[in-house]
């Protein structure tokens, strides 16, 4: 039986979703796949689906069963970004190239990330499978909501972690809001007072924040024409595969963001209506180009086809859960 170990560290609705598609594709391929929360769930005869590379380890030690890793990011790396710490770090890598060396299949949320996997640990296996990070399907209806592109409303949706470069999205938009009196801005996030506290720092005028729901968005997002999506370049953002790029473009949201990211420069090379800026600019300069770009006008139709292109494509869950389907025959079932 396949059971994926669902870890305490996970965020609820994004993981969800992102699971949901991996418990659907193996329920394609004819087998029973159940939810556990412990090591006492599992048995040697599983095969388990871990979602860290310390769930990873303890499957390997204390149960010996076949697993597959769902990469969310590079771990050791990110540590160190928090913890300032090389043991630490060492720590991670030794866990993460363990759980590459013997996972039965790893799953990554980006081409980059399997190419930082080669570089680092020479990683030449062929078990892997590319998932990219979303939580949504398209809402057309959100395309044509009344005004919604010409208006001046702005979002932000997600964490307030440095990296997340949140400083400078709040800034930016100070200097937006100053050259045009309809702009507002809506933060969505579970840091509701820090947000705050952030905004009032930076000396906002035009804004609301609220946490909602991943379910609850599409409706606070239909009348949004902008959101920001700024990254800082290193090698934890190259790899990355944000979500909230998803859930921009599937409610007809115009992204704001930097060239940080790897895949989406391949994903989104061909997309007219987007606004990539040099995270490396002063925020003067970074407001300027929106405000040009804020000044053309745009056909609700085409963005719409275009960012539907997007969800037949990199964004089709039918598509990953067939192929994946097709991969855990072929891993655990033909051989």
């Amino acid at each position: 039986m396949f059971k994926i170990l669902y870890s305490s560290m996970l965020k609820g609705d994004i993981a969800d979703f992102y699971l949901g598609m991996i418990k659907s594709a193996i329920e394609k391929s004819g087998h029973e796949c159940r939810l556990v929360s412990g090591m006492d769930d599992i048995e040697k005869t599983d095969i388990v689906v871990t979602t860290t590379v310390l769930d990873a380890l303890k499957v390997i030690v204390l149960k010996r069963a076949r697993f597959i890793n769902w990469y969310q990011g590079i771990i050791p790396e990110e540590s160190y970004l928090r913890h300032k710490s090389r043991v630490r770090e060492k720590i991670y890598d030794i866990l993460e190239s363990l759980t590459l060396k013997y996972s039965s299949l790893n799953i990554f949320v980006s081409h980059s990330m399997l190419e930082h996997y080669r570089n680092k640990y020479g990683y030449k296996r062929d078990n892997y499978f590319i998932l990219p990070c979303f939580s949504t399907n398209i809402n057309r209806e959100s395309f044509m909501h009344p005004a919604k592109y010409s208006n001046h409303i702005y979002a932000y949706v997600g964490g307030l972690s440095k990296w997340q470069c949140i400083d400078t999205i709040l800034k930016v938009y100070k200097i937006i809001e100053e050259e045009c009196a309809e702009a507002r801005l809506k933060i969505f996030t579970e840091e509701i007072d820090r947000a705050e506290a952030l905004a009032k720092e930076t000396g906002l005028k035009s804004y609301s924040i609220k946490y909602v729901k991943n379910d609850d968005l599409p409706n606070e997002l239909t009348g949004v024409k902008y959101g920001f999506l700024l990254r800082e370049h290193s090698p934890i953002n190259y790899v990355a595969t944000p979500t909230k790029m998803s859930v921009y473009m599937s409610n007809g949201i115009i992204p704001i963001m930097s060239d940080a990211i790897g895949d989406f420069n391949k994903a989104f090379k061909d997309i007219q209506n987007k606004i990539i800026i040099n995270i490396e600019d002063d925020c003067g300069k970074t407001a300027k180009s929106i405000i040009e770009f804020d000044n053309t006008e745009v056909n609700p139709e085409d963005i719409l086809n275009e960012y539907e292109k997007v969800f037949n494509t990199y964004y089709c869950r039918e598509q990953y859960e067939n192929n994946l389907n097709e991969l855990l025959l072929n891993t655990f079932v033909k051989k």
